[in-house]
């Protein structure tokens, strides 16, 4: 009868550790559902203010919906932005175009749109601009943004530049005659500067060729977990959007040029 029970309760302990181990090995499989992404002030592609948060907002949620994935989107200074996606404190961060500094910590998913970047001139110090090669800005004083795309390419070709915090504050020195010109996104460049100077616009003007053009993605941070296996869901998303007309009803919806869309060569 003991050894009948003390059998028993052996076998009833080894079901336990089995069952108890699957749960473990289920619970590891489990996908993260819920995702931090942050983001910064980027009007018309994205703002606290915008419909929607803007554009490429609305295109991560909605990619991330169809992929199964719950985000919260935050707020931030782009640099933070940048900060807590190499400290791998949350999952991504957009909309960033990809250079040499950011891949050695940050995966990037499918381009969710593209951004051309032109340099913006003063037309009261300087009448008329055009450039061709990066070397040819050797002689100006460019104003700049800390933590964008380009502060590792001026500083890899000896550039002077006066960087500021943010777009607003390099603009104003543009108009003040304080920098000679300023490397921005088209839309973004114009959009800012009614918004700055609605009476004094016709004081800008922008080069003709672009400085260059460049995907927009989401950044994912390497060191988050199942970071690969997220970001390869994250496009399986953004690819159903573009298939299923979504996408293309966001860009619509807030008046994108198509220019803008990665369906732009369809």
């Amino acid at each position: 009868m003991y050894q009948g029970m003390k059998s028993g309760i052996g076998v009833l302990l080894c079901c336990l550790v089995i069952a108890v181990g699957a749960m473990s090995g289920r619970a590891a499989d489990k996908k993260v559902e819920h995702l931090v992404i942050t983001t910064g002030e980027w009007s018309p592609y994205v703002a606290s203010d915008l419909t929607e948060k803007g554009f490429t907002a609305e295109i991560v949620k909605e990619s991330c919906r169809a992929a199964g994935l719950e985000v919260t989107i935050e707020f931030a200074p782009w640099p933070r932005c940048e900060a807590v996606i190499e400290r791998g404190k949350v999952f991504a961060s957009f909309p960033f175009s990809r250079n040499e500094v950011r891949d050695k910590f940050a995966l990037f998913s499918d381009p969710i749109a593209f951004s051309r970047s032109v340099l913006f001139y003063n037309t009261e110090k300087i009448a008329e601009f055009n450039f061709s090669e990066i070397d040819e800005l050797k002689s100006f004083l460019i104003g700049g943004v800390r933590g964008y795309y380009y502060e590792p390419l001026f500083t890899k070709k000896g550039l002077l530049v006066d960087y500021s915090d943010n777009e607003d504050a390099a603009l104003k020195k543009l108009y003040f005659g304080r920098v000679d010109l300023m490397p921005l996104n088209e839309l973004v460049g114009w959009e800012s500067i009614k918004r700055l100077f609605p009476q004094e616009s016709r004081r800008f003007a922008s080069s003709i060729n672009a400085i260059d053009t460049n995907g927009l993605s989401l950044m994912v941070s390497r060191n988050y977990p199942e970071a690969q296996e997220l970001l390869e869901r994250f496009n399986r998303g953004l690819a159903t959007i573009l298939a299923n007309g979504v996408y293309q009803k966001i860009m619509q919806r807030h008046n994108i040029p198509v220019t803008v869309g990665v369906l732009a060569d369809n």
